[in-house]
């Protein structure tokens, strides 16, 4: 059996680096700058996210690294002298959660010496900008969300705001050309609920997007159910691929609106003469309590693909809980870092994915019921979902242990309790 690789997903503890195995953003043709130079433009996306009304970051600052030193092979620590530049000083609260289905926000512009960059990062602000949100309200903190019952929460950054969220990811800037990447955040796997406490972490994931090398696939999610065929809202389309180990990754997902509609940005393979290269895609819909569906599309780069819709049939669903223990690798962190642990169900779908490749994942912290002790790293968790009945592998990690597996669980048994060993 091929692997299931979660890497695309993992939520690291700060600093956050997420490593985007498609290639660099390339050059297009943009506004013309002296030679020796070209133009950056970043903006911000937004991936699914689960049931809030909306989430707001503050972003204070994007800067940009071209490389004085040797990296090692992660790109991280200080064995990579960064010559940080920035890129703009934004001071400015986002709501993500409207920045979907192709809305972007501009991140900055500027022109930079041409050569390779090897890192970026964000820089959180601590302090909210004096627009309102969505409710009328001034922002009462500077990362919050709102829930379904209009609540306000606070989202604490368990590392603080002075390292910032940094990506590896090369890219290259071209005398007189534009260099556009796309951040894409994903809410659903950087918001964390600390259990019943009410109380939220945010632990950024973000991936990088090349316009150079990117397609655009959308369509629409109905259910099967009645006729006509009823929009789906809340659905999630994730585009996989494979790798040069076979193993399949999470390219990229999208949740559908109230018309069912959803977008996706997707990077190509680069090839040997660095131009990008036609990728075979599965994108797998899924939703909760129905059954998954899948299709397979080979994107090429600058193409539209629309009309790439997906019908969703109702299925019977079971309910699994479990107990979540482990110790976290010395030196332990103190409560604000709690160990935070993402169970990932994988199935096969259909004769599309042949491999079991995630269709549903819990991530469970520390909060109430759900306890860390930072004197010697032990914790005990609880967690609860609803599945479509079927059989699964599952895989339970944490950051900094080593992930625990179960194959062929069958989701009639209920349970399935998971216990990480020491490091």
């Amino acid at each position: 059996m091929k692997k299931f690789k979660a890497a695309a997903w993992i939520l690291l503890i700060v600093p956050f680096v997420f490593l985007w195995s498609c290639g660099g953003g390339g050059g297009s043709a943009g506004s013309s700058t002296s030679d020796g130079s070209g133009t950056l433009s970043l903006s911000l996306v937004d991936a699914p996210v689960g049931s809030y009304k909306a989430v707001y970051v503050t972003i204070g600052e994007v800067q940009v690294c071209m490389e004085a030193g040797t990296c090692d092979n992660q790109g991280e620590g200080d064995d990579c002298e960064c010559q940080w530049e920035t890129v703009d000083t934004l001071n400015q609260t986002f709501n993500l959660l409207e920045l979907v289905n192709g809305v972007t926000a501009s991140l900055g512009q500027k022109d930079l010496a041409a050569g390779t960059y090897h890192q970026m990062r964000l820089l959180l602000h601590d302090v909210q900008d004096l627009s309102d949100n969505i409710l009328g309200n001034a922002h009462p903190y500077p990362q919050y969300l709102i829930d379904e019952d209009d609540e306000e929460h606070e989202m604490k950054v368990p590392s603080g705001y002075q390292t910032g969220i940094k990506l590896v990811h090369p890219f290259d800037i071209d005398s007189g050309l534009t260099t556009e990447l796309i951040l894409d955040f994903d809410v659903a796997r950087s918001v964390v609920k600390a259990g019943n406490s009410g109380k939220y972490l945010l632990k950024p994931t973000i991936k990088v997007i090349g316009t150079y090398n990117r397609a655009i696939v959308s369509g629409i999610v109905t259910t099967t159910d009645g006729e006509p065929p009823a929009p789906l809202e809340g659905a999630i389309v994730t585009a996989w691929y494979q790798d040069a180990d076979d193993n399949w990754v999470a390219a990229a997902s999208a949740g559908t609106d109230v018309d069912g509609g959803y977008m996706l940005y997707l990077n190509l393979y680069i090839g040997n003469d660095l131009e990008p290269v036609p990728t075979e895609y599965k994108l797998v819909a899924t939703a909760q309590g129905y059954e998954p569906a899948c299709t397979s599309l080979i994107v090429e780069a600058g193409q539209t693909y629309a009309d790439t819709d997906f019908a969703l049939s109702a299925t019977a669903t079971d309910t699994v809980t479990g107990t979540i223990t482990g110790k976290a690798p010395a030196p332990y962190p103190d409560s604000g870092n709690a160990p935070v642990v993402i169970v990932s169900f994988n199935r096969q779908v259909g004769e599309c994915v042949m491999d079991p490749i995630e269709t549903a994942f819990v991530i469970v912290s520390a909060g109430d019921a759900n306890v860390y002790n930072s004197d010697d790293g032990t914790f005990s968790y609880t967690y609860t979902i609803d599945l479509p009945a079927g059989v699964y592998n599952v895989i339970a990690s944490s950051e900094g242990l080593a992930s625990v597996a179960e194959d062929n669980f069958d989701t009639r048994a209920g349970v399935l309790n998971f216990i990480f060993t020491a490091p």
